[in-house]
């Protein structure tokens, strides 16, 4: 009888141990806004918005000559492989928007408009995500277009500077991110009605003309549901962790709040043109760091999420901090 009971006691455990080990996932799509207009400062300066539309593939419709390439080149399991494609703009105005001379000691106009992929190795305790980004910063990221179009929508200022944003040139960014659960937490932090507690550390690092700078970071989360994820969808230089969801039937919510900093060697947006003479750019500061906190949402296979930002000074005679907003949806097919 003993036996018996032993014997479906390790069969339990053996087969909670491989739902834990292979969740279940599906293909998502997700929409990640951020902009100070999320915020109740609501300025446009410094970065002022960025857009991405992202597709992630699960596990099993990962085409197979993207995971022999993590394999391959990255180390990466073939079996725990799967991949992103994104298309994002993000733009950067200085703080008075309204002058249409140079304005040298406040961030340069620039627009950066790209295509991205990304390669990600999940385990249970933490995921491997590689990224490159390609694309164009200058006149061709359209970023003066979008801005003047939104700005006539809403009959807000117009922007009179565009003059003098940084010139065209192709930008590449490669980056790789480490995110990681506290296993302790998670195992024994759970309390009434579900709720769990988890730690979430990350560190990374990004080479190119767009950014070359080491980070790290810690965030901390509590909710339902906070195993399902590694934290929702954010556009760097932000922390950027796996896009997955799990279309969970059940709804599922988390708080979180997190402290990142940045050791920065280099920034497009704040040196001015890499391969080019510049027309503007500033003194960028090497240590930039970010406050964040936040709320994720989900029900069955949609999950909505809201980050309020602060990020110190990046650059040499900026105005303060910044604060903005980031909206993400994200939906499971």
């Amino acid at each position: 009888m003993r036996r018996g009971r032993f014997l479906v006691q390790g069969a339990g455990a053996c087969m909670l141990a491989l739902l834990a080990a292979a969740p279940a996932r599906a293909d998502s799509a997700a929409l990640v806004f951020e902009n100070d207009v999320l915020t109740p400062e609501s300025t446009d300066r410094n970065y002022t918005s960025g857009l991405v539309v992202s597709y992630t593939f699960d596990v099993d419709t990962t085409p197979r000559a993207m995971k022999r390439l993590g394999r391959s080149l990255l180390g990466f399991e073939m079996p725990e492989t799967y991949a992103t494609v994104s298309l994002g703009q993000s733009i950067f105005t200085p703080q008075d928007i309204e002058v249409s001379a140079l304005l040298p000691d406040q961030h340069p106009y620039a627009g950066w408009l790209y295509l991205g992929g990304s390669l990600i190795s999940e385990a249970r305790t933490y995921a491997d995500v590689v990224t490159l980004e390609l694309g164009v910063v200058g006149p061709s990221a359209g970023a003066e277009q979008v801005q003047r179009g939104v700005h006539r929508l809403i009959n807000g200022i117009e922007p009179k500077g565009w003059d003098h944003q940084l010139k065209d040139e192709p930008g590449i960014h490669l980056a790789y991110d480490r995110v990681m659960r506290a296993r302790a937490l998670m195992d024994d932090g759970e309390g009434p009605l579900g709720i769990r507690f988890d730690v979430t550390p990350s560190f990374g690092a990004s080479l190119g003309n767009i950014a070359t700078e080491a980070r790290a970071g810690l965030a901390v989360r509590l909710g339902n549901g906070v195993e399902n994820d590694f934290g929702p969808p954010r556009i760097r230089p932000s922390p950027v962790g796996p896009g997955i969801l799990d279309p969970s039937t059940q709804f599922r919510w988390y708080v979180f709040g997190g402290v990142y900093g940045r050791l920065v060697g280099y920034s497009e947006f704040l040196d001015g043109n890499l391969f080019r003479d510049s027309p503007a750019g500033v003194e960028s500061k090497p240590l930039v760091g970010e406050l964040q906190a936040g709320l994720v949402l989900q029900w069955g296979g949609v999950a909505l999420a809201y980050t309020f930002v602060e990020r110190t000074e990046e650059f040499r005679g900026q105005d303060g901090a910044q604060r903005f907003g980031a909206l993400s949806l994200s939906v499971g097919f």
